[in-house]
């Protein structure tokens, strides 16, 4: 599957005394507590976290965080993170959807530290790095919750389906897995916590990072392999979700 996560920004504060008190919308914040104390609420959901926590940040709840009252502060790193691996790890049960604290304390909080340090520096090598150093926080916490992080069958199937055939759309895919569109949707959603349809268009839109920077084909060629018959709409979607245009991404090869 493909590997593609944008790092939008990410730090840490040793003695944070933040109050946030929003709505998360385009990407996720990955955050962890290595002491202090700090309330937090996902809509009507609250947890009184002390000492060594992870917790997400992700587009759907409400979500209100603050230093608990016998505390003066907290000791606070995040990164903020989009892009099509976020929701694969998602579909398959790795990135957290709650607050989880911490048993195995030093390595979790080693490779954060590493992970802050890597994806600092834009070198496509040092990106990955930072996206493998993540990836291996996740499966630790998974660990930890002691959960089957594999995806039920029809899901992995699905997800195999999307990244071996980026072409086809939703009717086929429902046609594949012999459910009804409209079950599909609703199945994927309630699996994943992601929109099917959303989850299609990043998919494309990583493989077609990886081929404008892996080979030479010409954006409208690439374009036509993923599905798209309007090279104009290709790369009005790319933007919205990449940030930039498929020529200016090219040259950053």
């Amino acid at each position: 599957m493909s590997k593609s996560l944008t790092f939008l920004h990410g730090n840490s504060f040793p003695k944070c005394t933040a109050k946030v008190f929003k709505y998360f919308e385009g990407y996720c914040s990955f955050q962890l507590m290595r002491e202090g104390g700090v309330d937090l609420y996902y809509d009507h959901e609250e947890w009184l976290m002390e000492g060594v926590w992870i917790f997400p940040s992700c587009p759907g709840p409400l979500i209100k965080y603050h230093t608990s009252d016998n505390y003066s502060s907290w000791n606070h790193s995040y990164v903020a993170i989009c892009g099509p691996q976020l929701n694969e790890w998602m579909a398959l049960g790795l990135f957290p959807q709650r607050p989880q604290k911490i048993k195995n304390i030093k390595e979790i909080c080693e490779r954060f530290d590493r992970m802050l340090n890597f994806f600092v520096d834009s070198s496509k090598w040092r990106i990955q790095r930072a996206i493998n150093e993540l990836e291996g926080i996740l499966y630790l916490l998974a660990e930890e919750r002691d959960t089957q992080v594999q995806a039920p069958k029809w899901l992995s199937d699905l997800l195999n389906m999307i990244d071996e055939n980026n072409h086809l759309d939703i009717d086929e895919l429902a046609e594949e897995a012999s459910m009804g569109v409209s079950t599909l949707r609703r199945k994927f959603k309630l699996a994943t916590g992601v929109a099917l349809n959303n989850y299609i268009i990043e998919q494309r839109i990583g493989r077609a990072q990886k081929d404008l920077l892996e080979n030479n084909e010409t954006i409208a060629s690439i374009a036509e392999g993923l599905g798209y018959s309007d090279l104009y709409f290709f790369s009005r979607q790319f933007k919205q979700i990449v940030g930039i245009p498929p020529a200016e991404y090219r040259k950053t090869k």
